[in-house]
């Protein structure tokens, strides 16, 4: 199983949700061999809900809390995401630098996931940032080098193979490693083809709903 991860980041309406996937979902339904998970802002992940109910598609959530409630305005919790979303992105390089989240945080966060039945996408692009994984069982990492995200210019399939590797000797264990920073269409068959790769985490180009369905097309023959 390939995992294809659209992480929409602070973009799209409800409507403009609606109308991505009038024109993607039959398509997207279709593919074979992909776990294909949407990740809208906070407030779209009802709507996304709602246009996915009936496929295999799945919904993820872009954060969350590492409290589990309290006084901390704008946050999310697990509690409030679970059985809204399957999947949670944690510990992203723009949460770091723009957030300054801290690896105790971003621990926490794994936490707090777990807790509320949301399987954690962990992003890392170190292996030191992996010491925060106390249980790499329900796990999916993701490799995300910083000059890649947003540049047009990936890192190269056998690197983010190497990375991958590694990552799994460092956890002791079989856990899936994607890989995110300026893929593509055009680029995602070169990584995916990597046995030791197992999908990617996809920004800007998972906007575009044709864009989108000829990525998943790529990556799903």
């Amino acid at each position: 199983m390939k995992y294809l991860v659209a992480n929409w980041k602070m973009n799209k309406t409800d409507q403009e949700v609606r109308d991505f996937f009038a024109v993607s979902r039959e398509a997207l339904r279709l593919a074979k061999g992909v776990e294909i998970v949407f990740c809208p802002p906070f407030p779209l992940i009802p709507t996304v809900r709602s246009e996915v109910v009936g496929t295999p598609l799945k919904v993820g959530a872009q954060d969350l809390s590492s409290e589990e409630d309290g006084a901390r305005t704008g946050d999310v919790s697990g509690k409030q995401i679970e059985g809204m979303a399957d999947y949670v992105i944690v510990g992203h390089s723009e949460r770091k630098k723009l957030f300054h989240e801290t690896s105790q945080e971003i621990a926490a966060k794994l936490v707090q996931a777990r807790r509320h039945d949301l399987t954690p996408i962990l992003c890392f692009e170190t292996p030191e940032e992996l010491k925060v994984v106390n249980d790499p069982t329900h796990l999916l990492l993701a490799y995300e080098p910083t000059f890649a995200i947003g540049s047009g210019h990936p890192d190269t399939p056998a690197n983010a193979a190497a990375v991958a590797k590694s990552a799994r000797e460092i956890l002791g264990h079989t856990v899936p490693v994607l890989y995110g920073g300026s893929v593509t269409a055009d680029n995602v068959k070169e990584f995916l083809s990597q046995p030791e790769i197992d999908g990617a985490l996809v920004g800007s180009a998972s906007l575009d709903p044709a864009g989108w369905v000829g990525l998943v097309h790529a990556a799903s023959t």
